[in-house]
């Protein structure tokens, strides 16, 4: 007979992944199996991807612990938080609890909530630790996943622009799933950058070896990009040996220097 799990396995789970434990042993502690708590994370985890395997869990590392200071939130500010919303206190008075104003806890909790709309004060502290890091790695370096997803729409012929848009429509607030256009022909263009095939940059519609920055363009009808420039000028005009040379200089340079 299939074992059912109520809300405080389901929260036992989360409270275990959040503190740093694998998949599998969060897994096994609750009772449940691995096909179960995948599906919960699916339904409430906030972000992806995990990595998989008997010493894998989230793929944000612990944050190291914080003294509350007066721009971020600590973890025991989270988990007053979370109590308060569990005690269905307002907002107002959530903050007041922690010395904050409610326009904090309703960002705090709409930025940091799983996809089910619960908010757990664990899973914000990691969201918040990744968040934090400096530098950031390139998101196509880390995720497999999302290399593999764009890897097979562009060998339907898809451009990055269109796949940086679905990718938006379909992640929803996980950020970790979802990446622009210009990431993406970065890395095509730059192998060092990402995980995607080299030979994916043959799809697209734009032949060159590299991206040309908009400010490198030069202006076809700038009626001086053919004029000669003053390094250009002969050596019989820097040492101003000849009448007239010493005057362009006055008009070039525009001071009053003497011959």
């Amino acid at each position: 007979m299939k074992r059912k799990f109520g809300p405080a396995e389901r929260e036992r789970f989360f409270e275990l992944m959040g503190a740093g434990s694998s998949m599998n042993a969060a897994s096994a502690a609750v009772g449940a199996s691995r096909g179960a708590v995948r599906r919960w994370w699916a339904q409430s985890g906030p972000m992806t991807p995990l990595r998989m395997g008997p010493h894998g869990g989230m793929a944000e590392p612990v944050p190291p612990p914080r003294e509350k200071s007066g721009r971020s939130l600590s973890s025991e500010d989270r988990a007053v938080i979370q109590a308060g919303l569990g005690q269905r206190l307002p907002l107002s008075q959530i903050g007041a609890l922690i010395d904050r104003d409610k326009s904090v806890i309703s960002r705090e909790i709409r930025r940091n909530r799983g996809p089910d709309g619960v908010y757990r004060a664990r899973i914000a502290d990691r969201l918040a630790g990744s968040r934090r890091a400096r530098p950031k790695p390139f998101k196509l370096a880390v995720n497999e996943l999302l290399c593999r997803r764009i890897a097979t729409w562009m060998d339907q012929g898809w451009s990055p622009r269109l796949i940086a848009d679905m990718l938006r429509r379909t992640a929803g607030r996980d950020q970790t799933s979802r990446v622009s256009h210009e990431t993406i022909y970065q890395a095509l263009y730059v192998q060092t950058r990402g995980n995607l095939r080299a030979d994916l940059n043959q799809q697209l519609s734009l032949k060159r070896r590299s991206r040309v920055s908009r400010s490198s363009r030069t202006n076809p009808k700038n009626p001086y990009r053919e004029a000669f420039t003053i390094s250009q000028r002969p050596a019989e005009a820097a040492d101003r040996a000849v009448p007239g040379h010493w005057e362009g200089d006055l008009i070039i340079g525009g001071g009053n220097r003497s011959a």
